[in-house]
C-alpha cells in the first residue's frame, strides 16, 4: 500500500507541510477537536498533518519532517482527521478519498473554496447518495474515487492555534468534508450551532 500511495502522490507534486507559509502551521482549536471526538468517541487514529504545536490526539501522527513522516505518502489507519497545508490542499482531498475507498472514515478541514477542481470533484452528491453507493460505483469502475458523504460549513471563521495561541485574523471561512457511513450523525453533531450542513 505504501508503494501504491507513493506512486499516486509523489513528493514533488505537493508543498511540504513545513513550507515557508505561516498559514500551513495553523493548528486545530480544542472546540473543533471536541466535535470530532463526539463523532468518534473511540478517538482519532491518524493525523497526517501534525506539527509540534498540534493538540490533536491521535494514535499515528505524521509531521512531514522526513520521508518516513510524510503524511501524504505514508499509510493512514482507521479514522483520519486531516487539517492539511492550506497552500496546497488539493492532493489531500485525493488522499482522503483514497483512504475512504477502503471503507474508512475521514474528516478533511479546508478553506471554503467552492470554485476549485478539488471541491467540485469531491463535494457530496446532491441529492446525497450513501457512502456504500459511492464505494460500489468505485468497485464497478464508474468513478475512480468516492465523493465525500457530507460537508459542514462553519458558522464562524476558526481561530486556529499558532504556537498554542489562537490567531485573531483568519481571512477565510472553513468547511469540513466527511467520508464515511455515519453522514447523518456527522450532520447532527456539526449542525448544533457549529456549522451548516446541507
Amino acid at each position: 500500500m505504501v508503494a501504491e500511495t507513493q506512486a499516486l502522490f509523489p513528493r514533488e507534486l505537493w508543498t511540504p507541510f513545513r513550507s515557508s507559509s505561516r498559514h500551513d502551521n495553523w493548528c486545530t482549536p480544542q472546540w473543533v477537536i471536541d466535535l470530532i471526538l463526539e463523532l468518534w468517541p473511540e478517538g482519532i487514529d491518524t493525523d497526517p498533518c501534525t506539527n509540534d504545536c498540534s493538540i490533536v490526539p491521535s494514535a499515528v501522527r505524521y509531521d512531514c519532517s522526513a520521508p518516513e513522516l510524510d503524511g501524504l505518502t505514508q499509510p493512514w489507519h482507521g479514522r483520519v482527521y486531516c487539517n492539511p497545508p492550506y497552500s496546497d490542499p488539493a492532493p489531500w482531498y485525493e488522499r482522503a478519498a483514497l483512504h475512504a475507498l477502503k471503507g474508512c472514515e475521514v474528516l478533511l478541514l479546508v478553506n471554503v473554496t467552492t470554485t476549485t477542481r478539488a471541491w467540485n470533484r469531491f463535494r457530496p452528491r446532491q441529492p446525497a447518495e450513501s457512502f456504500e453507493h459511492e464505494l460500489d460505483l468505485c468497485r464497478r469502475g464508474v468513478i475512480e474515487l468516492p465523493r465525500s458523504s457530507a460537508v459542514g460549513f462553519f458558522n464562524k471563521r476558526i481561530g486556529f492555534l499558532d504556537a498554542g495561541a489562537p490567531i485573531k485574523s483568519n481571512e477565510y471561512e472553513q468547511m469540513v468534508l466527511y467520508w464515511g457511513s455515519a453522514a447523518a450523525r456527522f450532520r447532527e453533531l456539526f449542525s448544533r450551532g457549529a456549522a451548516w450542513c446541507p
